[in-house]
């Protein structure tokens, strides 16, 4: 015989569909925001000149456009000298800065004497002219390249 006290399959079967509702609705964004799928949000960058990380057109690798409201903005294809020089500071402090676009940081993988496997991205001396071991691309024995922004640099950079 069966006991009262026991839900039947079906009442089971709705107890767990007004489970599923209850948490869907839980979860679900706010019904006074809107929820859109267009694309970047134009910047308002101020005393940056839209050429640090923060900066979602820079980060991005856009151009800033007439819908962005910013200050003196350096990123909009007419300073392509200072914005390249933003670039190569911003991929030598964040190494994962740009990631996702052309600007990415391109690592070279080298061998070092103790057996381990090291990633050098470019050096960024200005008085050691590159000849001192604290230099990233000397330590590990390479030529500074074109990601190295070394000033003075006597280890082969023309």
């Amino acid at each position: 015989m069966a006991d009262s006290t026991q839900p039947t399959a079906d009442e089971r079967e709705a107890a767990r569909a007004l489970l599923v509702v209850a948490e869907t609705e839980r979860f679900a964004p706010p019904p006074h925001r809107k929820v859109t799928t267009r694309g970047p949000l134009p910047c308002h960058c101020g005393k940056t000149l839209c050429l640090k990380l923060y900066c979602m057109c820079f980060r991005n690798d856009k151009r800033c456009t007439s819908a962005c409201v910013c200050t003196d903005c350096h990123n909009d294809g007419a300073h392509e000298e200072a914005r390249m020089l933003a670039v190569r500071f911003a991929r030598m402090n964040s190494q994962g800065a740009f990631a996702g676009t052309g600007l990415e940081a391109q690592g070279q993988t080298v061998q070092c004497e103790d057996g381990a496997a090291r990633t050098v991205y470019g050096c960024r001396c200005k008085q050691s002219q590159c000849r001192k071991k604290y230099c990233q691309c000397f330590a590990a024995g390479l030529v500074c390249g074109a990601n190295c922004i070394c000033e003075g640099c006597r280890n082969g950079k023309a």
